[in-house]
């Protein structure tokens, strides 16, 4: 996979997994589903974020 192509899908899964935690954090505080939706949300954005910070110095290294 070139860095280009790791670091555009790094980048649009971080971002689908922000938007699952908005949507965690509304159910949370709007329909009042308990701390489950941010929980898991929360856990999958963090372990994306995580490989996203990596995916970009992976990317920065490379030139």
């Amino acid at each position: 996979m070139s860095p280009r192509k790791l670091y555009r899908t790094a980048a649009t899964a971080e971002a689908v997994t922000w938007a699952l935690l908005i949507l965690g954090m509304l159910a949370k505080y709007v329909l009042h589903a308990g701390d489950l939706p941010v929980r898991v949300g929360g856990g999958i954005h963090g372990f994306v974020f995580l490989s996203y910070c990596v995916a970009t110095v992976v990317v920065w290294t490379d030139r």
